[in-house]
């Protein structure tokens, strides 16, 4: 199985990136790439759409490294690709009518290569420079307070006889009568 890696940009800004092995089994590199193209749109609509809700409208363009896969999501149909999934080729006609762009670049350029494969040092850094990470030494303060939080409530449970038993949040929704602070 192939891995697939997508980074969600706005701007210079890193919204979103994932990491994962793909759950179609894949015959082809094209086909491979083209998935990753599908996951990535997938993505960038699920954040348009948040956008939209928050008024804000954005446009989508894909960035590969893989000419065929850009290929792919600019034709109509599998053509040559005899084991495509057809319920992927929507992105062929969110691309035909010019919803979606997909763009080449090269593939040092590409950040999501640091993710799928072992790249050396100075193209680690370019790319972690670009996504604005940063290593940082020792462990963060927050991490020790959930984890003193964490000793707290079981040192709580195992006073109150529930230790070891499962604790639930309640998720449901509830009406807030008065105004909130946003």
């Amino acid at each position: 199985k192939s891995t697939s890696a997508c980074f969600l940009f706005r701007g210079l800004h890193v919204l979103r990136a994932t990491s994962s092995t793909q759950s179609i089994q894949t015959l082809s590199s094209a086909e491979a790439e083209f998935l990753v193209l599908v996951r990535g749109a997938s993505i960038g609509l699920g954040a348009a759409s948040m956008a939209a809700d928050l008024g804000l409208k954005f446009g989508l363009a894909l960035s590969t490294d893989s000419s065929a896969a850009q290929a792919v999501a600019k034709r109509r149909g599998v053509a040559r690709i005899r084991h495509l999934h057809t319920p992927l080729l929507w992105l062929q006609a969110k691309v035909a009518a010019k919803e979606i762009k997909v763009h080449k670049t090269k593939g040092e350029d590409n950040p999501s290569d640091i993710a799928t494969k072992s790249v050396d040092e100075k193209l680690l850094l370019k790319h972690m420079l670009r996504c604005r990470f940063v290593f940082m030494e020792g462990r963060s303060e927050l991490a020790k307070k959930a984890a003193l939080g964490l000793e707290l409530a079981m040192a709580n449970a195992a006073s109150n006889g529930r230790a070891g038993k499962p604790q639930y949040f309640d998720l449901s929704p509830r009406v807030i009568d008065e105004p909130m602070d946003v």
